[in-house]
């Protein structure tokens, strides 16, 4: 009976173990790895008001529009700032986004120092590693006494020769990891993130119904032209424009939208004209496989 309940008590555990793993990376998808290379997408309500033409809509309508977000200013950041400001939009605090970068700067100092070692040992000096293989960056901070202090990439290859020199020591090994992680990310730092807010959407309307307007030319003997309104169906081509997203729950997107106006001529047949319409929207962001879970 004691077998059986040990037998038991490890599969729950190895259940328990599973569901956190799982957990994990369903947080992980979660905390903005979409965002992080620039792109989201959602759901919005879109408000449809009229353009000027030939053929246009006569009055206001609304419509949900499934968009994608494309956040080009994330591009030009490193990948720990990326990642910082990827997590401060999923909603994590200062802590989790200061986590994200530091993370993903330790992963790169892991890849980087036996990078620099091979260098080391092929006879390059200490300023051209440090200028071709850590970009020449600078760690910026104030001492306990006040002075600035500056520690250079080049002071960076110096502490990792002198590594080599020493054996190796596991725990100045910890310290470089550290310092090279800082190169790429200080997290005596906050990060900045307004420009990532800012991007593009391209969407497509559902189909709406909504007054609409079409100037028919005449033949001359009767007179230039009419007008005919009636209440038709308006289908969406394509929607882009604008967008705006401070967090992962809302969007703001201002643009235009193509849209094709159904018609029905006397004779039962129907043709399509092209008419314009600006669209503003609300949107719920999805961070597309993340919501797939919630």
């Amino acid at each position: 009976m004691t077998t059986l309940a040990a037998k038991v008590e490890k599969i729950a555990e190895s259940q328990e173990r599973q569901e956190a793993e799982v957990q994990a990376k369903l947080d992980e998808v979660r905390s903005g790895k979409l965002i992080a290379k620039g792109f989201s997408g959602g759901i919005a309500l879109a408000i449809q008001t009229p353009l000027p033409g030939r053929t246009r809509q006569e009055n206001a309508a609304s419509a949900l529009m499934p968009y994608v977000l494309i956040m080009p200013f994330y591009w030009g950041y490193p990948e720990a700032a990326a990642n910082y400001c990827a997590s401060t939009w999923g909603g994590g605090d200062e802590r989790t986004a200061q986590s994200a970068a530091s993370g993903v700067a330790k992963i790169k100092a892991e890849a980087l120092l036996p990078v620099v070692e091979s260098a080391i040992s092929a006879g390059e000096k200490d300023g051209p590693i440090g200028a071709h293989l850590l970009g020449g960056r600078t760690i910026k901070y104030t001492d306990k006494d006040g002075k600035h202090i500056d520690h250079t990439a080049t002071d960076a290859v110096a502490a990792i020769r002198a590594w080599i020199s020493g054996g190796k020591n596991s725990e100045a090994r910890l310290q470089i990891i550290n310092w090279l992680a800082a190169l790429d990310w200080n997290p005596a730092l906050r990060g900045s993130c307004a420009l990532t807010k800012f991007g593009f959407f391209i969407g497509k309307p559902l189909t709406y119904t909504v007054l609409t307007s079409l100037r028919v030319d005449q033949a001359p003997s009767v007179e230039a032209s009419r007008t005919d309104y009636a209440e038709r169906d308006v289908v969406p081509v394509i929607a882009f424009g604008i967008g705006f997203s401070p967090n992962a729950y809302f969007s703001v997107l201002a643009g235009t939208t193509l849209n094709n106006v159904e018609f029905t001529k006397e004779d039962g047949s129907q043709f399509s004209r092209t008419a314009w319409a600006l669209s503003f929207g609300i949107g719920g962001n999805l961070d597309v496989l993340g919501s797939l879970f919630k």
